[in-house]
């Protein structure tokens, strides 16, 4: 059991999902993370132990914790911007080990009250809520706008309906997968296309003009989608880069340059998108229950991430149980 510093704290961990960036670690394919390390980053639990420096919390409170660790002195964190800290450690993904195990330690000020009107299942999607709701911030979206999702995973899924909670007037969502885009209008899309059956481009255009589309979530970020992006985005608007890329991709610039388009990257959250994640999920405005679709238990781990590396259509978010 690890014993936590002055400043940490101990967790006894209920609940860990498993994300994309798990699995592209897992298969050796994430741009920055390697193995070997223990995963697991989006995670809830209760306090087990306090180091001598923490006070904010009791031992035995339901907490979820934000998994980023920044160093604290360079420029960006001296300037509100964390999340892209030039030596930014992440609890299960880089340079600390994560929650895919009984105990975890954490920073004491990475750690926040889960409330009771949460379960632990919901707590685990926290962290991934919180990735949407910081994607849509950043894209200053405005009311009434009509965006495209590419992608339905999780974070698709998620990034509608923080789109929605925004004032979005039309969500349009693609994917490769028929049950994602099923799910996507259940859980609040308009519009679900798949680009295997459909010319993406020619319907939009078609229905909405050259201009119909406001802002672009890219929630893939392969060479597909990035283009697709650059060819449908209305002049003058944005494009959020959500996806991690497993491949470099290339990119004709002509219609970023004569469009003046914004081309944004995303990356994780600050700690006002995670409590404001932990709002909407609370007030059930965004609905993470339906996104879950398997559970392992931390001994079958191994099973989770087989699962998920035949790309099971119907696998969606899965989450290990790790202490009752």
């Amino acid at each position: 059991m690890p014993i936590p510093r002055d400043s940490e704290v101990l967790v006894k961990v209920k609940v860990c999902g498993i994300c994309g960036a798990d699995l592209q670690i897992y298969r050796g394919r994430h741009p920055i993370a390697r193995p070997p390390m223990i995963q697991g980053h989006e995670f809830c639990g209760t306090v087990a132990k306090l180091g001598s420096h923490v006070s904010e919390i009791e031992e035995e409170d339901r907490v979820v914790v934000e998994p980023s660790v920044p160093c604290g002195k360079c420029y960006n964190c001296s300037h509100g911007r964390y999340n892209i800290c030039s030596d930014l450690s992440v609890i299960g993904g880089r340079g600390h080990d994560g929650a895919l195990s009984e105990y975890v330690t954490v920073p004491g000020d990475k750690v926040m009250p889960l409330p009771d009107e949460i379960s632990y299942e919901e707590g685990a999607l926290v962290e991934p809520t919180a990735v949407a709701v910081h994607a849509v911030r950043l894209a200053e979206q405005e009311a009434k706008e009509r965006v495209l999702v590419l992608g339905a995973g999780t974070i698709g899924l998620l990034v509608v309906q923080a789109a929605r909670t925004a004032g979005a007037r039309e969500i349009i969502v693609t994917d490769v997968v028929d049950y994602r885009l099923e799910k996507a209008i259940s859980l609040g899309a308009d519009k679900a296309m798949n680009p295997r059956s459909e010319n993406i481009n020619e319907v939009l255009d078609k229905e909405y003009g050259k201009d119909g589309i406001d802002t672009v979530y890219d929630c893939v970020g392969n060479q597909e989608t990035v283009r697709q992006a650059l060819e449908i985005a209305r002049r003058g608007t944005r494009i959020m880069m959500i996806g991690v890329p497993e491949e470099p991709v290339t990119l004709d610039l002509t219609n970023l340059q004569e469009g003046e388009l914004e081309l944004r990257g995303s990356l994780m959250y600050l700690r006002a998108d995670f409590l404001k994640a932990i709002h909407l999920i609370r007030k059930r405005e965004i609905k993470v229950t339906p996104l879950i679709t398997h559970r392992f238990s931390l001994a079958q781990v191994q099973d989770a991430f087989r699962l998920l590396t035949r790309r099971e259509e119907q696998a969606l978010k899965v989450l290990i149980q790790v202490s009752q």
